[in-house]
């Protein structure tokens, strides 16, 4: 039945009005192990919460589905991620989601939402550390066998070479 209430506060929260309870809800369904209930769980954070509404609970749940083994519930905290895309939730998960990016041993779909969660996190935050090391591993998944991986990465390359330019800072571009 939980569910089901938490689909009724989306469907509450579109008709307008303001929800500002129940985040302890979907934060369980966040946590549970049946996809069904974690899909839920995530299109609700996704709508619902805003980014002073992130909580240690949510950015622990996050960060465990982000190296799950199944690349469904990575593409769920993924998209959550680059939904919400307050400040403290990207200053929060960057790490963990460069590190999936470039990561031996992911699979293509979770690599490309992680690079394109990367470039939606930097359009929030500018100022986020981009290492040198990670840098020339993203270029070198320009090399990759997947269309949608090489896509993405132009994407991100792309995304991170216009704001240096902006700026007038290629520091490590």
């Amino acid at each position: 039945h939980q569910k089901k209430y938490v689909w009724k506060m989306v469907y509450i929260f579109m008709l307008g009005y303001e929800i500002d309870f129940g985040h302890e809800e979907i934060v369980n369904l966040c946590r549970s192990k049946k996809y069904s209930e974690k899909n839920v769980g995530y299109v609700a954070m996704s709508v619902l919460l805003k980014d002073e509404d992130i909580t240690p609970d949510i950015v622990e749940v996050i960060r465990k589905d982000l190296f799950s083994d199944y690349e469904a519930v990575q593409a769920l905290a993924l998209a959550t991620i680059a939904n919400i895309g307050g400040r403290m939730l990207v200053d929060a998960v960057v790490t963990d989601v460069q590190k999936l990016a470039i990561q031996e041993g992911v699979r293509p779909i979770a690599r490309k939402k992680a690079s394109l969660c990367l470039l939606r996190m930097f359009r929030v935050n500018p100022k986020i550390p981009m290492p040198d090391a990670w840098i020339s591993e993203v270029v070198a998944l320009l090399d990759d066998r997947d269309l949608g991986v090489v896509t993405s990465v132009s994407s991100l390359l792309l995304g991170l070479i216009t704001a240096a330019s902006k700026n007038n800072s290629f520091g490590n571009l």
